[in-house]
């Protein structure tokens, strides 16, 4: 097995095995151990992983050469590709201000971004920004009603 590049340059990254062993290399270990885990006995992340081995691209050659049509609709909203990024919570300990650069990501790809409700940053702060950003918001049901109300109105406003 060939040695993982472990410089800065991240254009020279070739894989994600080799981008998850520059995080490996760069994080703490509590950061690196919530950035791989999962929920729970983390059965949904092995069987995410599981179904996603199976998956294979295979390279064609003397096809059309013409751009494929990738988008779609998300919930009834235009999506230049059928996927988002979906939310991660704490992800300003991996990287600061991670949420905003991952909003900027999403709306220069033009996909939606799903902000967490334990971001580190606040959906405000997203919203102002990335104005033209299609922003959803994954709401963890909190004990405390007003709260779970405020942030629905926080995030009907932005």
């Amino acid at each position: 097995m060939r040695r993982f590049y472990k410089g800065s340059d991240l254009s020279r990254v070739l894989s994600v095995a080799e981008m998850a062993a520059l995080a490996r290399y760069r994080l703490p270990d509590f950061a690196w151990e919530y950035l791989v885990g999962g929920a729970e006995n983390e059965s949904t992340l092995k069987s995410n992983e599981t179904a996603f081995s199976r998956i294979r691209l295979a390279s064609k050659t003397l096809i059309a050469n013409y751009k494929p049509i990738t988008s779609t609709l998300l919930a009834d909203t235009p999506s230049a590709l059928p996927m988002m990024i979906d939310p991660s919570g704490y992800n300003g300990m991996l990287w600061t201000k991670a949420d905003v650069e991952l909003a900027k990501a999403a709306n220069a790809k033009k996909i939606p971004f799903c902000l967490s409700t334990v971001s580190n940053c606040s959906m405000e702060e997203v919203r102002e920004a990335v104005p033209d950003l299609d922003l959803w918001f994954q709401l963890y049901s909190l004990k405390n009603l007003e709260a779970n109300q405020d942030l629905l109105r926080r995030v009907s406003s932005c």
